[in-house]
C-alpha cells in the first residue's frame, strides 16, 4: 500500500482457495493479535483478525546460519589478551567465519566460553578481551577472526554470536582444540649491519644541481671503497625525505612521495656528492642520511643543517620593468617584463590574468583590477593565475563587475588568485617565493541567493611564500606545504549571499606562521564559519596573536548550520600501527614492528609509548628502512611496552590569540582533535561559546574501522590561558562514546595544565549558574590512567556576589600522580597583581624663554613609562622633604641659583610603592 508497510509474500496456486503468507518478523512474537486485510482484483475486500504465535526475528534458514572453522595457531598475530587493540608477540587463535550475510555490515562478533571467558570485536562496552575481524574483500560472506588467550582452550565449548548492523543476530557453537598460550610469533630478521666512519658535510647551494636549480650540496666521505651504494635516503626533522633509488625497478625501499636525491660517486671511491632541493631553512637542524650498500650493510650519518634559500630553486624575475596605465594589456606586459608598476586607476580585464613567467606586479595607491566575464565567455578557474615561482602581487585592489561562472571540478575550488590547477594543461613548475602583499581582494557578487564564495587565494600547488598586509573579503585562503608567512591580514567577512568554510585552510603544512591577523565583518556580509583549519598533520606551525571575532555559528543565525562550530580546528585521526613492537635494537635507534594495520610508517611519524614506565613519551621516525623497520631520530627506551605510530601535528604553537564567540552557545573556540605531539596552547583569551577549547585524543577514523582506537595527544602544554564566559568551560579528554571502542591499560593523553584563569562575568552567571570551568577526562572512561597530566596554578575570577562552586572537574584522569574519577574541586581565587613599581623619572628642561620666575629655564618632570605611575614628588638638593607634584607638565619653582643645582625626583604607583630616586644637576 501507499503508506509503506514492509514487504510480504503471498503464495497461491492457481484455482486454489487457500494461500500461504510469509513475512519477516521484526521482533520476538509471543501471540499478539493481527489484522489481515485482503484486496481482490475486482476491488472487493475482506478482513479478519487472528491470533499470532511464536516467531524469532533471528531464526535463520538452516542453510544460512553462520559457520565456524577452526584453523588454530597458524603464526598470525593481530591482537593481544585484554581489551586493547594490536598484536602482542604471541600467536593468535585463527577462526574462519562463513555463511555471513554478504551485503550487511557487522557490528560485533563475540565468543563466549565457560567461566566468563569471552572476546569481542567492535565497541566492546564490557571491556572484554579484544578480537579482530577481517572480512574478506573477495568474498564478504567469509571473515577471519583472531583472538588471544591465556590458557589451553582444548575441549571447551564456545558460542559465536554475530550482530549485524541491521539488528539481526546469528550464532553457532564450536568446541575448541589444543592451544598454546606461550607460542610466540617468528621473530623478525635482524636489521642491517651499520658501518662506521662515514660522514657528510653541508656545502650549501653551490651550484651542484644534480636534481634541479638551488640544490644543497652534501659531501660524503669514508665510504668503503669496494662497495656500491644501492640506495640512499635523506630526511629532515620536519618529516620531509629525499631518496636516491638506482635501477628500474629499484630494490631500495623509500617512503611514498619522497623527493629526488641526487647521487654521484667521486673519483675517490671513498667519497660521493649528493644534492637535494631544500624545502625549508635548515639552520640549527639535524638531517639524517642513510646509505645502503650492496653487501646489505648501511651507514647512518647525522648532518648539521645550515641556511638554504628556497628562492634559488626557481628562476627569478627578469631585470626589465615597465610602468602600466589604465587601458594597457596587463596580460601582455606581465608576460614580457619582470616588474610591472601600475599607475593609479581602473584596469579593465575581460579575461583571467595569466602570469606565465616570474613577475612582480606592484602598484601606486589607487590601482584596481576590474574583471568582467562575458555571457558567452568560457568559465574561469581563477581570475589571476600564477604559473611560476617568484611571483609578487602588491598594492592593488581586485574587483568584479558582476557574477563569475566558475569552472566546476577545480582542485581545491575556483579562486580570485590561484596557482596552477588541474585545468591548466601545463607543467606543474615548482612555485616558490609567492608573495601576495598589501592587496585589497573581494570576491565577485553571486548570481544565486546563497552559494559558497570562491577562494580568495588558492595556493595548493605552491611551495611557500608570504601573504601579508592584505584586506580580504570573500572566501578562504587555502595553501599546502611551507614555509608560509601569513601575517597582518584584515579579514572583513565574505560578500553578501555567500558563505565560506573558513578564513584560512592549510594541509600538510610545515613552518607555517599565522600571526597578527584580524577578523571582523565590515559592511554587508555573508557567513564565515571558521578562522583556521589545519589537516593531514604538520610540523612547527605557529598561530600567534590573532584577533578573531564575527565568525562562526551564532544563536541568531538565520541560515542552516554547516556543522562547523570550531573556530580553530586541527584534524589528524589516522594511525599506522598500534600494538607491541617486534624488536628494538640495543642502541634504541631501530624499532621493528609487525605488519602495520594502516599505511606504512614514514619519515616524520611519531612513535608514542602507550604503556609501561615511559608511557606518555614519544619519538619521531627519522626514516623507514622498510614498512616494519624504523630508524628513530632519538633512541627509544628499552622495555616491554605498547606503542602507536601516527602522522599528525608536531611542535604546534597556539599563543596569544583572542577568540570572541560571545553570542554563540555552540561554538568551540579552539578544537585540537587527533594526533598531537608537543603542542603548546599559551596565553590565549577565549570569550564565550560552548567551549573555550577542547583538546581530545579522538577516536581514529582509520585503520580497521572508525573508532578502532584513539589518536594520541602527548607532551601537551596548556598554560596561561583565559577561559571567559564559556558555557562548558574548557575540556581535555580521551574521547569516548557509544560508537568508540573502549580501552584499558594504555595512555592516550599526557601533558600539563597550568596557570589558566577561568573568568565569569555577572551577566554570564545570571544566565548560567554553576557552569563548569575546566574539565579533565570523560565520564564514559573505564580507566583514569588513560589520561596523565600535571596541574597547578589554575585560578578563577568570579564576581564577589557569586560562589565559584566546583569549576574544576576531573571526570577521569591521573592528575599529579593520583587516579581520580568524578572529582570536583574549587579553583584558587584570582588576585589582581600589584602594579609594578615605577621606573625612574626623566627630567626635561624647558627650551622656551619663559619660566615661573622668568629668569631661568625651569625644569619639567616626565615619567618613563607613564602607565606605571599614579603620582610624582620632588625635592631640591640632596636632602629635605619630598613635595608632591600637582601638575607634572607645568614648570616647577625649583629655586635654582647661579652655579650647580640638583633636584631629586621619584614616582609612586597606586599601591604607594615608590620608584627609585633620580637626581639631575644644572649649572647656571
Amino acid at each position: 500500500g501507499a503508506w509503506g508497510p514492509w514487504a510480504a509474500a503471498l503464495v497461491q496456486h492457481p484455482g486454489s482457495t487457500s494461500a500461504d503468507l510469509y513475512l519477516e518478523p521484526d521482533r520476538q512474537e509471543t501471540g499478539r493479535p493481527f489484522l489481515l486485510q485482503l484486496r481482490f482484483v475486482d476491488g472487493s475486500t475482506a478482513s479478519t483478525w487472528f491470533d499470532g504465535g511464536v516467531a524469532d526475528p533471528n531464526l535463520r534458514m538452516p542453510s544460512a546460519a553462520v559457520q565456524v572453522q577452526w584453523l588454530g595457531q597458524d603464526g598470525g598475530d593481530h591482537v593481544g589478551f585484554g581489551p586493547g587493540v594490536g598484536p602482542d608477540g604471541l600467536q593468535d587463535l585463527h577462526l574462519t567465519l562463513s555463511n555471513l550475510s554478504p551485503t550487511v555490515g557487522i557490528d560485533s562478533v563475540t565468543l563466549n566460553g565457560p567461566a566468563g571467558l569471552a572476546w569481542t570485536t567492535g565497541v566492546n562496552p564490557r571491556a572484554l578481551s579484544s578480537a579482530e575481524l577481517v572480512r574478506r574483500v573477495d568474498d564478504p560472506s567469509k571473515a577471519d577472526l583472531y583472538v588471544q588467550f591465556n590458557q589451553d582452550l582444548a575441549g571447551q565449548s564456545f558460542t559465536t554470536q554475530v550482530v549485524y548492523t541491521n539488528g539481526k543476530v546469528d550464532q553457532t557453537t564450536f568446541t575448541a582444540e589444543h592451544t598454546d598460550p606461550t607460542a610466540r610469533v617468528t621473530p623478525p630478521l635482524p636489521p642491517p649491519a651499520t658501518i662506521a666512519g662515514v660522514s657528510a658535510q653541508w656545502l650549501g647551494q653551490d651550484g651542484l644541481n644534480l636534481t634541479g636549480p638551488g640544490d644543497v650540496h652534501l659531501a660524503v666521505k669514508g665510504l668503503p671503497g669496494g662497495r656500491t651504494v644501492v640506495g640512499a635516503t635523506l630526511s629532515n626533522q620536519a618529516g620531509s625525505a629525499w631518496s636516491y633509488q638506482p635501477g628500474s625497478p629499484s630494490t631500495f625501499y623509500a617512503d611514498a612521495n619522497v623527493y629526488a636525491l641526487g647521487f654521484r660517486r667521486a673519483a675517490d671511491p671513498t667519497r660521493a656528492d649528493l644534492s637535494f632541493g631544500p624545502v625549508r631553512d635548515e639552520t640549527g637542524s639535524t638531517l639524517t642520511l642513510r646509505l645502503a650498500l650492496d653487501d646489505g650493510s648501511m651507514a647512518v650519518v647525522p648532518i648539521a643543517g645550515a641556511a638554504s634559500d628556497l628562492g634559488k630553486r626557481a628562476p627569478d624575475i627578469a631585470a626589465t620593468s615597465v610602468n602600466a596605465h589604465p587601458g594597457d594589456d596587463l596580460n601582455d606586459l606581465a608576460n614580457r617584463f619582470g616588474t610591472v608598476r601600475l599607475s593609479p586607476g581602473v584596469y579593465n580585464l575581460n579575461r583571467p590574468l595569466v602570469l606565465a613567467q616570474p613577475v612582480t606586479i606592484t602598484a601606486d595607491p589607487g590601482a584596481t583590477l576590474l574583471f568582467t566575464q562575458g555571457a558567452n565567455d568560457p568559465t574561469w578557474s581563477a581570475a589571476i593565475k600564477i604559473l611560476k615561482g617568484h611571483t609578487t602581487l602588491d598594492g592593488f585592489a581586485v574587483r568584479f563587475t558582476g557574477p563569475i561562472r566558475w569552472t566546476p571540478g577545480v582542485n581545491y575550488g575556483p579562486a580570485v588568485i590561484g596557482s596552477s590547477d588541474n585545468f591548466d594543461g601545463v607543467a606543474d613548475d615548482l612555485k616558490v617565493a609567492i608573495n601576495l602583499t598589501h592587496l585589497d581582494l573581494e570576491s565577485p557578487p553571486v548570481a544565486t541567493p546563497w552559494e559558497e564564495a570562491p577562494r580568495l587565494i588558492r595556493l595548493a600547488t605552491a611551495q611557500n611564500g608570504r601573504i601579508e598586509g592584505n584586506i580580504l573579503k570573500g572566501g578562504m585562503v587555502e595553501f599546502l606545504n611551507g614555509p608560509w608567512q601569513i601575517v597582518n591580514n584584515d579579514f572583513q567577512g565574505t560578500v553578501p549571499n555567500t558563505y565560506s568554510y573558513g578564513v584560512f585552510a592549510g594541509h600538510h603544512t610545515h613552518d607555517l606562521v599565522i600571526k597578527d591577523n584580524t577578523t571582523k565583518s565590515v559592511g554587508p556580509s555573508g557567513k564565515t564559519w571558521r578562522f583556521l583549519v589545519l589537516t593531514d598533520g604538520g610540523s612547527n606551525n605557529q598561530v600567534i596573536n590573532n584577533n578573531i571575532s564575527d565568525i562562526g555559528p551564532r544563536d541568531n543565525d538565520t541560515i542552516a548550520s554547516l556543522n562547523a562550530p570550531e573556530i580553530i580546528l586541527t584534524e589528524a585521526y589516522s594511525l599506522r600501527f598500534e600494538g607491541k613492537p617486534a624488536a628494538l635494537s640495543t642502541d634504541g635507534r631501530i624499532l621493528q614492528i609487525p605488519a602495520p594495520q594502516g599505511d606504512a610508517p614514514r619519515a616524520g611519524d611519531v612513535v608514542a609509548i602507550l604503556s609501561g614506565p615511559e608511557a606518555g613519551q614519544w619519538r619521531r621516525i627519522a626514516q623507514a628502512i622498510n614498512p616494519t623497520m624504523l630508524l628513530m631520530d632519538a633512541p627509544l627506551p628499552q622495555g616491554d611496552y605498547l606503542v602507536s605510530i601516527a602522522g599528525g601535528f608536531v611542535d604546534e604553537t597556539f599563543q596569544g590569540n583572542t577568540i570572541d564567540t560571545r553570542g554563540s552557545s555552540v561554538a568551540v573556540d579552539l578544537f585540537l582533535a587527533g594526533n598531537h605531539f608537543g603542542v603548546k596552547v599559551l596565553n590565549n583569551h577565549f570569550l564565550g561559546g560552548d567551549s573555550a577549547f577542547r583538546i581530545n585524543a579522538t577516536p581514529t577514523e582509520s585503520p580497521v574501522h572508525w573508532g578502532w582506537s584513539h589518536s594520541p595527544v602527548f607532551g601537551l602544554t596548556v598554560d596561561g590561558n583565559i577561559i571567559e564566559d564559556a558555557l562548558n568551560g574548557a575540556t581535555i579528554e580521551v574521547e569516548h562514546g557509544p560508537q568508540i571502542k573502549t580501552n584499558k591499560g594504555r595512555v592516550y593523553l599526557s601533558g600539563s595544565v597550568t596557570n589558566n584563569l577561568v573568568r565569569w562575568t555577572d551577566s554570564f552567571l545570571a544566565r548560567h549558574p554553576a557552569p563548569p570551568g575546566l574539565t579533565v577526562g570523560s565520564q564514559l572512561s573505564l580507566d583514569p590512567g588513560e589520561l596523565v597530566v600535571s596541574m597547578g596554578g589554575n585560578a578563577i575570577q568570579v564576581p564577589s556576589t557569586y560562589s565559584q562552586g566546583t569549576p574544576l572537574r576531573i571526570d577521569a584522569g591521573t592528575v599529579n600522580g593520583q587516579d581520580l574519577i568524578s572529582a570536583k574541586y574549587p579553583l584558587t581565587p584570582w588576585i589582581a597583581p600589584a602594579p609594578p613599581a615605577p621606573t625612574g623619572l626623566a627630567l626635561v628642561q624647558d627650551t622656551g624663554a619663559s619660566g615661573s620666575d622668568r629668569i631661568t629655564k625651569d625644569g619639567r618632570l616626565r615619567l618613563d613609562p607613564m602607565s606605571e605611575a599614579a603620582g610624582y614628588e620632588y625635592r631640591s638638593g640632596p636632602s629635605g622633604p619630598y613635595l608632591p607634584v600637582a601638575d607634572p607638565s607645568a614648570f616647577l619653582p625649583l629655586g635654582l641659583v647661579q652655579g650647580l643645582n640638583t633636584i631629586t625626583v621619584r614616582a609612586f604607583n597606586a599601591s604607594g610603592t615608590r620608584g627609585p630616586e633620580s637626581s639631575f644637576g644644572f649649572t647656571l
